[in-house]
């Protein structure tokens, strides 16, 4: 009997980026596939700015809009903002948004009402659709992939975009989009490629409680992601917020909920010269076992309050096996 363990480790510490950064507000970076943009229209008065404020990081920008009133920011860091259009020092009307990675979204103004009219204001959000990009493919948030029942890995969240599928089982990381190899697809985090630089399958993975946003783009996206002719798994981190939290995970398949392995034996071909291997065992598969555990947890939140931000989370995969190596038959 030969026993086998298999430890994999992941650790990200994650300050802004994929290993250690500080993450300092007024002084925000971002790669143009790590980042959103925001855009709308306020009017053509003189004098009016737009102000943009991260709402959970408290990162602020101020637009002036052009002659025709459109406006349009970009390079913003991903996550919730408070859009303000101010006139003569004084707000006239506000809206929220969300960023999402590589993707523009429109900052839609409600008209203030005349004066003397009543107005009822309905709350809520929908889904639109995003004209300022061709990219083809979706976006998961880590609110949406902590609410969907799939397994806690990047080869799953792929499964979730259309006209992706499973590569052939004999890739170890296999995903194929519309059709390509498993092999043509390209992988970044926080806008770095990090697709195995070997066989280009898969790629450096990090702790799934660290995902802040997954972007799956199957086809059209634009020339910041080159190194493809597949698909492209565009990752962002957490980097943490005004408001700490944290979350832990344990995950068992015990080898108990696993189908049983099965003898192979010799086929009986009556054929005198197989007569010593007739109906004899082959491979010894029943006594085989494995039992995989998958613990996980995060911490995140402010350090200096809408200035410095703190984001660690680990990972560790354990993977035990007990299998027969090789099987004989002896009769001395």
């Amino acid at each position: 009997m030969y026993r086998k363990k298999t430890l994999v480790r992941a650790l990200s510490i994650a300050f802004g980026a994929t290993a250690l950064t500080l993450s300092i507000s007024s002084t925000a970076l971002a790669q143009s596939n790590a980042s959103g943009n925001i855009f709308g229209t306020v009017g053509q008065q003189a004098g009016t700015t737009v102000v943009l404020n991260n709402v959970d990081t408290g990162l602020k920008r101020v637009i002036t809009p052009d002659a025709t009133g459109k406006f349009t920011a970009t390079a913003l860091p991903i996550g919730h903002y408070k859009v303000d259009v101010v006139r003569g020092g004084a707000v006239v009307t506000t809206t929220e948004v969300d960023v999402l990675v590589g993707q523009g979204v429109e900052a839609a103004f409600v008209a203030a009402p005349a004066a003397g009219i009543q107005t009822v204001t309905v709350s809520g959000r929908s889904s639109k659709i995003d004209v300022s990009s061709t990219n083809n493919g979706a976006t998961f948030t880590a609110k949406e992939l902590a609410n969907l029942p799939i397994p806690q890995t990047v080869d799953a969240i792929i499964q979730l975009a259309p006209n992706t599928t499973r590569a052939d089982s004999r890739y170890a990381a296999g995903a194929s989009f519309g059709g390509g190899g498993a092999s043509e697809n390209s992988y970044y985090i926080n806008g770095f490629p990090v697709t195995n630089p070997l066989t280009q399958l898969g790629a450096s993975e990090l702790p799934f409680g660290a995902i802040a946003q997954a972007q799956i783009l199957t086809g059209g996206f634009g020339a910041e992601f080159g190194r493809s002719v597949g698909g492209v798994v565009n990752i962002t981190t957490k980097s943490g917020t005004n408001t700490w939290e944290a979350g832990g995970m344990i995950s068992v398949e015990p080898n108990s909920f696993r189908a049983k392995p099965k003898d192979v034996y010799y086929n009986k071909t009556g054929d005198p010269t197989n007569a010593a291997t007739d109906g004899t065992l082959y491979y010894r598969g029943r006594q085989n076992t494995e039992t995989t555990t998958k613990y996980g947890g995060y911490v995140g939140g402010p350090i200096i309050k809408d200035k410095l931000f703190m984001f660690v989370a680990a990972e560790q995969n354990i993977d035990k096996q007990a299998f027969v190596s090789q099987t004989s038959d002896s009769t001395s």
